[in-house]
């Protein structure tokens, strides 16, 4: 059987106590990486939507959020331009310029299908 000693007792808990804070403290910093891209995210999309460097395009979309297909007549369209979605951390990213007509800019999503 193996003796502990109340120091060593002692010395494995206050590591135990560090190696606690430092999973704590990479939790908490691995959260604010998280947030500021999320953050960091929200301002391109931001700035996507008021986006007004196409004319023909914000006009093609406005015109169709106005004359609206019979099937989504009762629909409201969005009629801007469409925000990213999808995981910010993506090994991918697809970046393309269509009006997307009575999709994306009747829902305000792109085409994920």
């Amino acid at each position: 059987m193996k003796v502990v000693t109340k120091a060593r007792l002692v010395t494995t808990l206050k590591d135990n106590r560090q190696i606690l804070k430092l999973k704590i403290l990479k939790r908490i910093v691995k959260r604010q990486v998280i947030e500021e891209e999320s953050f960091l995210l929200h301002r391109i999309n931001e700035k996507v939507v008021r986006c007004k460097l196409c004319p023909r395009l914000i006009k093609y979309s406005q015109e169709v959020g106005r004359i609206k297909k019979k099937e989504f007549k009762n629909q409201n369209y969005w009629a801007k331009p469409v925000p990213t979605f999808g995981d910010s951390k993506a090994k991918l990213l697809v970046i393309g310029l269509a009006p997307a007509a009575n999709g994306g800019n009747r829902t305000g999503r792109i085409f994920t299908g």
